[in-house]
């Protein structure tokens, strides 16, 4: 499968409120491709929300670093901190 559609999951279990599930879609997603950035921001961003936030910024800056010229890992950066 591809990494892309399980961060696309991952954002639609996410939607439905299901942030376990979300996880695992994430976490997929990174083991199928490392470096997409989607699913390490998304996780990021869940991570943060959900007050792990030490754990949320080492994803964002993860994100950041592979794909800094997208808004959304500068924004889960700095909302992360």
């Amino acid at each position: 499968h591809d990494a892309a559609v399980h961060a696309n999951l991952g954002v639609l279990q996410e939607r439905l409120g299901n942030a376990k599930e979300a996880l695992a879609y994430y976490d997929h997603a990174l083991v199928l491709d490392a470096k997409n950035y989607i699913a390490l921001m998304n996780r990021g961003a869940l991570l943060a929300n959900t007050g792990k936030k030490l754990e949320a910024l080492k994803h964002c800056r993860m994100a950041h670093a592979i794909h800094p010229e997208a808004i959304g890992t500068l924004f889960n950066l700095a909302d992360s901190l």
